[in-house]
């Protein structure tokens, strides 16, 4: 199903779902906790890829997010691997 990204609370929804998928990556203290974190962003990514932008400034955001999730995932798991 495809959302019409038109209002401002469509911006607000994946805003508060990035602080949270962030939140939830650096709370990550076992590899069970990461495979649930990568879930979240795996169904985060889904959110955005079913959203309709209606101009460049909306992909440019939903791509600055989808890539600092990515960003904190990777982070996080390196240090796993370091410990």
């Amino acid at each position: 199903m495809l959302i019409n990204m038109d209002t401002m609370e469509t911006l607000k929804i994946i805003a508060a779902a990035h602080k949270k998928a962030n939140k939830i990556i650096l709370s990550c203290e076992t590899s069970d906790q990461m495979k649930a974190a990568t879930n979240y962003v795996k169904y985060l990514k889904r959110l955005c890829a079913s959203l309709v932008c209606k101009d460049t400034a909306q992909m440019d955001y939903l791509k600055t997010v989808e890539e600092s999730v990515d960003s904190t995932l990777r982070i996080k798991r390196k240090s796993f691997r370091e410990i």
